[in-house]
């Protein structure tokens, strides 16, 4: 057992001194907030540049009626190849060129050509307004009025209470704890890899060095790996517990 002790005791104080741990503890949340933070940032971030679309409708369905908002417009094409288009983007200033093909009915599949990377927005759009039409016009051929089916559809809100042993009621939100569970799995996750791979590189740094060889003639190697991951998780609850000490 004191040889366990020793061994935890010279993985603790070895790691907790380098510099690289310094370093992690102070940038650990800030790397943390950014993975969560910052892709919910980046969907948010608006594109002010005016997108005019080319539109070449072959079903001739669609000509006129997809809605347009202040940075999404269409223009409709009628008497122009879809390679004269595609190959001066630039010249004609435009965004995308979107070709909705006869059989739009049947196939839903428009294609969207683009000399950019289309924005999540543009596609939505587009593929919402091209949704509400298609069904409307398949409603109205099966004689179904698209407002009377609107006027059916309900949603309906399960209101969550839990009731407490001394009979008092709290409102509970599901969504809040789905979302706690799905960030401390991701946390779990992230630490069992992160300190998985600093008890491997231990392990490999001393073999390499030939130092496990003179280690493993005093120590068992059960006793030198159940100090190494006891150590190491020691140098993770430490870190952990300054994490929580810098973000109060």
């Amino acid at each position: 057992m004191n040889k366990i002790l020793i061994v935890i005791k010279r993985e603790y104080l070895t790691r907790v001194k380098k510099r690289s741990f310094l370093i992690m503890t102070i940038l650990g949340p800030i790397l943390m907030a950014a993975m969560f933070i910052g892709p919910a940032w980046l969907s948010q971030v608006e594109d002010n540049e005016l997108k005019t679309i080319a539109v070449i409708d072959s079903s001739k369905i669609f000509v006129g009626s997809l809605p347009e908002t202040d940075l999404i417009k269409f223009k409709y094409i009628n008497n122009q190849k879809i390679s004269d288009i595609e190959n001066n983007f630039a010249t004609n200033k435009y965004y995308a060129l979107l070709f909705i093909p006869p059989s739009v009915l049947s196939s839903p599949n428009v294609v969207l050509t683009s000399n950019k990377q289309p924005s999540l927005a543009v596609r939505m759009h587009i593929s919402n307004s091209l949704k509400r039409d298609i069904e409307s016009l398949k409603l109205l051929k099966s004689n179904i009025d698209p407002q009377v089916l609107k006027s059916i559809e309900t949603n309906v809100n399960v209101n969550i209470t839990k009731v407490n042993d001394d009979g008092t009621r709290e409102k509970k939100s599901a969504d809040l704890q789905m979302i706690l569970g799905i960030v401390g799995g991701m946390l779990i996750y992230f630490f069992i890899f992160m300190y998985g791979v600093q008890v491997m590189r231990g392990v490999i740094e001393e073999k390499s060095s030939r130092i496990i060889e003179i280690i493993i003639s005093t120590v068992k190697p059960f006793q030198l790996m159940m100090g190494k991951i006891v150590g190491i998780a020691f140098v993770g609850l430490t870190q952990f517990l300054l994490w929580v000490i810098l973000t109060m």
